[in-house]
Formats: structure tokens, C-alpha cells, sequence
């Protein structure tokens, strides 16, 4: 890995506030749920959006756009993959996921296939 990716891989370390999130071109964001958040540690991530996912993370900072993949470690999707893009931009942070598992991941931030989640976050620390 080259020393910009572990840069970026670093920025993404912390916890992040769910500011959107859409899925099938409908919002599922409640704003006054101030709980939900992603937080990252090195290559484990819990996200509490309407209830906690817990798993691991690969992250390839090298693509355009740099890939995700989360690897479910319970609920209903345990042992499960889903294949995602993000971007980092100072505190923000754009993630187009499959929103369910075994979908192709996007190619691009302009896909609109409305299997794909899509969600922003702001770091708060």
C-alpha cells in the first residue's frame, strides 16, 4: 500500500454522525436520531443506524473511487458481503453501498440503481 493510502485509511479512523442516508431513492434518516454514527478502528466498524451492524472492513484507497467492503459480523446478515465506494472530503464522508448482500458494487457516485444505499456522515471525532 503507498503512503497516500494509508493517509486516507487513517482519516477514516473515528467516529462519523449519520447526516443522510437513502435507500431505494427514499430517505431512511431520522434526523432527531442523533445515536446514529459509524465509528472505525483500524479494520473493524460498528454502524448504529436503525440497529447496530458490527463488522469488518477492507478499504482500498488506491481505486478511483476507493472501495469498501464490509463483512457483516451479526444480525440478520452475519457472514455476509457488501460491496461499497467512498469518498473522504476534510470532515465528510460519502459511501455508496449495496444495500444488500451479494450485489455488485457501484462503479460509480452516479450510479442510481435503487439497490444501493447511499449515506453521508460528518466526523465528530
Amino acid at each position: 500500500m503507498n503512503e497516500h493510502a494509508n493517509t486516507d485509511g487513517e482519516r477514516l479512523s473515528g467516529v462519523w454522525r449519520l447526516v443522510e442516508r437513502t435507500l431505494d431513492e427514499k430517505s431512511t434518516f431520522d434526523p432527531t436520531c442523533e445515536q446514529s454514527h459509524m465509528e472505525i478502528n483500524g479494520n473493524h466498524a460498528s454502524v448504529l443506524v436503525s440497529r447496530i451492524n458490527m463488522g469488518t472492513i477492507n478499504i482500498d484507497t488506491t481505486n478511483n473511487p476507493m472501495t469498501i467492503d464490509f463483512h457483516r459480523e451479526c444480525g440478520n446478515h452475519k457472514g455476509k458481503l457488501f460491496l461499497g465506494i467512498f469518498r473522504v472530503e476534510n470532515d465528510q464522508y460519502e459511501e455508496l453501498q449495496s444495500g444488500f448482500p451479494n450485489i455488485p458494487r457501484p462503479s460509480s457516485f452516479n450510479d442510481n440503481d435503487i439497490r444501493f444505499a447511499r449515506s453521508r456522515f460528518r466526523k465528530v471525532k
